[in-house]
């Protein structure tokens, strides 16, 4: 007899028992895309809170929220309020690192959190300021993730742009949108309920 249906397990973490919708695509020779969806039984409040815990997040078992291939994060003021710097260092068979601004609108029922990867100007006064190298794989990487509350649920959508110009990164465009998808599956997951 099964006490714990899928129906009844995502009811009690707080997710849909389906699995989220993730597409990733090849836009141009060097520029990918991803992007999935899942809806959530948890507020936009409590979704932003998990997303930008990035202190807590890593490839590692001691961290609270998966994230494939991120070795370290850190936070710094940003120019706003609802803005903020964030340096990621990336482990994989390639490493590097690099400085994005976070920031964050409410919008009504909507809420989106933009991470885009800062210009070299930007990033070379970051890094003199706290001594981090921004050295970064992909020329791009931006992602948008944004919350749309409704009536007993929270519908998350996320994508993930980012190009390369390295002719032995694009080499390998199966490998990149695989990176991609892994990357999206487990930041979708990371939302249910803790």
């Amino acid at each position: 007899m099964k006490i714990f249906t899928p129906l009844f397990l995502a009811f009690l973490f707080g997710f849909s028992p389906l699995s989220p919708e993730i597409e990733t695509t090849e836009v141009t020779n060097g520029h990918y895309l991803g992007k999935g969806q899942q809806s959530y039984s948890l507020s936009a409040e409590q979704l932003v809170a998990m997303i930008t815990d990035y202190p807590n997040s890593c490839q590692y078992s001691h961290c609270r929220y998966h994230v494939p291939n991120v070795e370290e994060t850190r936070v710094f003021a940003g120019p706003g309020a609802q803005q903020f710097y964030l340096w990621t260092k990336i482990k994989n068979i390639k490493s590097g690192s690099y400085f994005s601004q976070v920031t964050i609108e409410e919008n009504g029922e909507e809420v989106t959190i933009k991470n885009s990867m800062v210009s070299p100007a930007v990033a070379l006064e970051l890094s003199r300021k706290y001594g981090l190298p921004h050295e970064p794989i992909m020329d791009t990487t931006d992602s948008l993730w944004t919350l749309t509350e409704k009536p007993g649920e929270t519908l998350v959508e996320i994508k993930i742009e980012t190009s390369s110009n390295s002719g032995l990164i694009n080499r390998f465009p199966k490998k990149v949108l695989s990176g991609l998808r892994e990357s999206i599956e487990a930041l979708l997951s990371n939302l249910m309920a803790q």
